[in-house]
């Protein structure tokens, strides 16, 4: 796929929220909406970082993809990212 990275970080928190927030169990909220800045772990690469480094890409008019950090070189998406606690490292 080629995919059109969204870039401005404002644009990126809001979506990744908005995603998170639709069911997503394990995912951190708070009185202020869902807290983002914990590690997660990539179910297609392996690999760990945080919630805000994920990234954003636009699929279609008005829609969105939630990729790995790594992505176009990982296919992860959102649904392949575990929240990783800190009782697990």
């Amino acid at each position: 796929m080629d995919y059109k990275f969204i870039t401005d970080s404002n644009v990126v928190e809001r979506i990744v929220k908005r995603e998170l927030k639709n069911g997503r169990e394990g995912f951190v909220f708070d009185k202020y909406g869902i807290t983002i800045y914990y590690t997660v772990k990539c179910l297609h690469c392996g690999r760990y970082f945080t919630a805000n480094e994920l990234r954003v890409a636009k699929d279609n008019p008005g829609e969105y993809a939630v990729l790995c950090k790594y992505a176009p070189e990982c296919d992860g998406n959102i649904e392949d990212m575990i929240p990783i606690t800190e009782l697990a490292y």
